[in-house]
């Protein structure tokens, strides 16, 4: 096999009537996979794999790191045993190689039919939400898959615009997993409201032993629950104050809707919601609803809404209400002023007291005093500081101004000292 000379082995020239060299057998095993490569061209993976099987090194290293060639490491001084395993390990690389560049060649005999195992009805919805004399509609077909050769789909990252015609999984790509019928289980997060948009890739092995890349597109909207409760007796819109008012028709999209208001003046948020504001003197407002569907405008209905003024506030003078009837004297000299509150409404509003009189009744002396603010003036601190037990401080023509620029009157406090 080797010769005497193992950094050179002998080569088939018959001169000692030995016609099975080493270096022939190299020989013959390149040229065989040479061969077989030239058959499987157009499969880069068989390629690749005949390249390892048939390549031999010229130059490797023993056990003992001495550099030597293919034939000596595996032929000289190599016990007959071991010598028959190398060489029943090299037919064994020639029939494995047989086998597959044959399969490889019987696929491609019929590359371009795609086999099927199973027929499936699919139906695909435009929308699965429909509205009152609105139509159903959707996409219906007859789908082959082969449930011995299943798809790998992949989803790319939200946001992810890829190229048409794409051969290859995008970065961050994630596998979508794959039921026995043969559909791809894909789900999407829903966690914030708006269009969302997303691509992806099908990669699905082709007779021939490749791949084919088809590219999905999934595109889906999410909108907030749309439950409304609203108490029939309490939609009440206030004149004079920002009146938010959400609007929204369960399956259609807030970019689709066309409100409007008969009195006063509707003016959409950021977060989709609306503002009523000024509103006129009658005692109703409708709100009315359309929408662009499908190029076309349809009535979605109106809502009606009463029309109030805010009611009055209550003046507080030390603490002390119109209810009230008694107050301390420390109370009274430390007051600073009156204020208007609006107890218990829906909106937080503010009523700036402009006006008003203090009264103190002294035995048979009355004493009134006039601010123009809501503060005590010095003149009337100075006379809280007279109060005695058991005479009388009166707060009376108080006018506050509303948020709507009116003036209010509101009622007066009568309070007996203590």
């Amino acid at each position: 096999m080797i010769g005497a000379e193992p950094d050179r082995p002998k080569e088939d020239d018959h001169a000692d009537g030995n016609n099975y060299r080493a270096a022939v057998l190299r020989q013959k095993m390149e040229a065989y996979g040479d061969l077989l490569k030239g058959m499987v061209g157009g499969n880069p993976g068989l390629m690749q794999a005949l390249d390892s099987l048939f390549t031999y090194p010229t130059k490797v290293k023993d056990a003992s790191g001495t550099l030597t060639n293919w034939e000596s490491l595996n032929f000289y001084h190599v016990p007959l045993a071991a010598t028959t395993t190398i060489l029943s390990k090299l037919q064994s690389d020639v029939r494995n190689a047989e086998s597959d560049v044959l399969g490889y060649l019987f696929a491609d005999v019929d590359a371009a039919s795609f086999k099927f195992t199973a027929l499936q009805a699919v139906v695909i919805p435009e929308k699965t939400y429909v509205l009152e004399r609105d139509s159903f509609r959707a996409d219906v077909f007859l789908a082959a898959y082969d449930n011995t050769n299943l798809p790998e789909i992949y989803l790319a990252p939200e946001g992810t615009k890829l190229d048409s015609g794409a051969t290859e999984l995008p970065e961050g790509a994630v596998k979508v997993p794959m039921g026995s019928d043969g559909y791809g289980k894909l789900r999407l997060p829903a966690n914030s409201i708006g269009d969302k948009n997303w691509q992806g890739i099908i990669k699905f092995r082709n007779p021939a032993g490749g791949y084919i890349y088809k590219q999905y597109d999934a595109n889906y909207e999410v909108a907030r629950p749309s439950l409304v409760v609203s108490p029939i007796r309490m939609n009440v819109l206030y004149r004079g104050v920002e009146n938010p008012v959400a609007i929204s028709v369960p399956g259609i999209s807030q970019d689709a809707l066309l409100p409007s208001i008969d009195n006063g003046r509707l003016v959409k948020q950021a977060d989709g919601t609306y503002i009523v504001t000024d509103l006129k003197k009658g005692t109703k407002a409708t709100v009315s609803v359309s929408a662009e569907i499908n190029g076309d405008r349809k009535n979605m209905g109106s809502f009606e809404f009463r029309v109030k003024s805010v009611p009055d506030p209550v003046a507080k003078f030390a603490g002390k209400g119109p209810a009230d009837n008694t107050v301390a004297r420390a109370d009274l000299t430390a007051a600073l002023g009156v204020i208007a509150d609006l107890e218990d409404f829906v909106f937080d509003l503010k009523f700036p007291v402009t006006s008003f009189e203090l009264t103190v009744i002294t035995g048979g002396d009355v004493r009134t005093l006039k601010s123009n603010s809501n503060r005590l003036t010095a003149d009337q601190q100075e006379l809280l500081k007279l109060v005695r037990r058991n005479q009388t401080v009166i707060i009376e023509n108080i006018r506050a101004q509303a948020p709507d620029g009116s003036t209010r009157a509101l009622g007066s406090i009568n309070l007996r000292a203590f």
